[in-house]
């Protein structure tokens, strides 16, 4: 018998998962009317379970106090972690096809990714994602990081892409 904690880590000290593989996880934030219909057609269906260890929790949304946090417009929102240990022989690209997926019948259920999901994003999905906070936002990242050395690499601010570390 496992506590919840071993439980809940039980992938980090996992001696068979291998750890140079590439672990293309999803973080989404669902809307709780929601949330059992998105995750019970996920978890039917074979293809997109595969690998998977969900793990959820139930957040309030009055406790997002940042003013970039996008969660759903309900007053109980479910994080849904997808955490996947795939083997060496899996097809990367096809699971983070897979993700941009999850994510798109996420984001038309009224849900939300956290921004450190494996999920190929346009800047015209940042701009949808982060709502009437894009344009502010936009401004701050213009004045403070010109030279888009911070976080070149999402395509939320394409155009500029440092060719070697700043000095």
């Amino acid at each position: 018998m496992m506590t919840y904690e071993q439980y809940y880590r039980r992938e980090e000290v996992c001696g068979i998962c291998p750890t140079t593989t590439p672990k293309p996880f999803v973080y989404l934030c669902l809307p709780a009317s929601r949330y059992v219909e998105y995750t019970s057609k996920l978890l039917a269906n074979p293809a997109e379970a595969a690998y998977v260890v969900p793990r959820m929790s139930a957040w309030r949304r009055s406790h997002f106090k940042r003013p970039l946090a996008r969660v759903p417009n309900e007053d109980m929102v479910y994080r849904f972690q997808l955490s996947r240990v795939l083997p060496a022989s899996a097809d990367i690209p096809a699971f983070i096809a897979l993700n941009r997926t999850l994510y798109e019948r996420a984001r038309d259920m009224g849900g939300t990714r956290l921004t450190s999901s494996a999920i190929p994003m346009s800047q015209a999905d940042w701009i949808r994602h982060y709502g009437p906070a894009w344009e502010p936002f936009r401004a701050a990242k213009q004045r403070y990081d010109p030279k888009n050395v911070l976080t070149p690499g999402h395509n939320m601010f394409p155009g500029y892409a440092p060719s070697k570390a700043p000095e």
